[in-house]
């Protein structure tokens, strides 16, 4: 049970998200929809954030999520706000089954009232009112893979509808649509869009999709703390950080890039602890990690872990065993120097430059910020963390 997609909306044009991340829109002119910070979906401290500004021009108001973003059974959640009237017959967001071609969707109505209704299988079930000009938090909940399907709508955390059914095949392919649902030029603002993949988890509380660019992200100030309690925090060479997140399509039936995050720390932390023991602050091991080109033995990756520390900091470095050779690993209030530090992404926390796994697994959100649910934004295909990951004990 957790998020099993989601994606904050950045400065992407459709035709890329359309061409390289496989969404789909009706229209990929930027008068159909461009992103915008018009309206933005914020917390304080947050880094910048834009919404996805969506015409609803004739065959051109609607987008799909990526196929491979459908789970049959869970939650469907977004962040959105409309700048003009509704549009009478619009539907806001509809998983559609891939055999039945029938679907679980939110429609528009009566638009002068500000009324939505819920459908089961293209069925009527219940009405709820929902005002614009105005942010919502719109959970969807959902469940095609029994006879007969559910259905129930939540916004702002509160349920407006209860859940129905209604008789319909099981199914375990589809897609998740979204449509402009109000008037004028480019006046949908979706900031977000979170995918559960259990009707079991809390997705109607209101949550942040938090996106952040290691590439670009090197204010001296800035949301991401370490996190509190003992232990140390984590540097990751982008080299290793690639492996992690090219997860091989055989190994994606067990492994995640959490779970491969965590493989890759227990393993470290197991490894210095023993380097302890005689004395040394560094140590190799080996991780399982397969990779879509990997042959043979090439799955088992041959790591570097060294400990050091920095402005009264415990630092762990990890990395290719082979980047660290005839090198040594300097930390201190600046950088981390003396390691190829072209090879590394960095970000700077309370001034102090550390680079935690790409930025995320091993750094948290104070506790004074709303949860969050960090997505990080690489290369590679994009990743999605629910939870605070944990810290490296030594």
């Amino acid at each position: 049970m957790a998020v099993s997609w989601c994606w904050a909306f950045g400065q992407e044009s459709s035709l890329i998200l359309e061409t390289q991340m496989e969404w789909e829109f009706e229209n990929t002119g930027t008068a159909s929809g461009q992103p915008s910070n018009t309206f933005t979906y914020t917390y304080v401290g947050s880094p910048p954030r834009f919404s996805w500004a969506q015409d609803d021009g004739f065959l051109a108001s609607r987008f799909n999520l990526p196929v491979k973003s459908f789970v049959p059974a869970g939650w469907v959640t977004l962040a959105i706000y409309n700048d003009a009237t509704y549009i009478l017959n619009n539907r806001l967001v509809q998983v559609t089954g891939a055999v039945s071609n029938r679907g679980i969707y939110i429609l528009i109505q009566n638009a002068a009232a500000n009324t939505f209704s819920l459908f089961v299988d293209n069925i009527f079930k219940a009405s709820f009112t929902m005002v614009n000009f105005n942010w919502h938090y719109v959970a969807l909940q959902y469940n095609m893979s029994v006879n007969p399907w559910e259905g129930r709508v939540f916004v702002d955390g509160i349920a407006v509808t209860a859940l129905f059914t209604d008789a319909q095949n099981a199914e375990t392919q589809g897609i998740v649509v979204f449509q402009a649902i109000s008037g004028g030029t480019r006046t949908n603002y979706f900031a977000q869009v979170a995918i559960y993949d259990s009707t079991a988890d809390t997705a109607e509380v209101p949550r942040f999709v938090t996106r952040i660019s290691p590439d670009t992200d090197s204010s001296d100030t800035g949301t991401w703390v370490p996190h509190s309690g003992a232990g140390a925090q984590v540097a990751v060479t982008a080299n290793l950080w690639r492996t992690i997140v090219r997860i091989s399509p055989l190994a994606k039936v067990w492994q995640t890039v959490v779970g491969r995050g965590n493989d890759v720390l227990w393993l470290a932390s197991y490894a210095l602890r023993k380097a302890s023991q005689v004395g040394d602050q560094s140590a190799t091991y080996q991780c399982f990690l397969p990779t879509d080109d990997d042959w043979g033995t090439e799955s088992v990756k041959p790591l570097f872990a060294s400990r050091c520390a920095g402005n009264g900091k415990q630092v762990v470095v990890i990395g290719y065993a082979d980047e660290f050779i005839g090198k040594i690993v300097v930390v201190n209030e600046s950088a981390i120097s003396d390691c190829a530090i072209e090879d590394f992404y960095r970000i700077s926390v309370h001034n102090f430059d550390l680079v935690v796994l790409h930025c995320i697994l091993q750094l948290c959100l104070t506790e004074s910020t709303p949860t969050i649910i960090p997505t990080l934004v690489t290369h590679s295909p994009t990743v999605f963390i629910q939870r605070k990951i944990l810290n490296l004990i030594l």
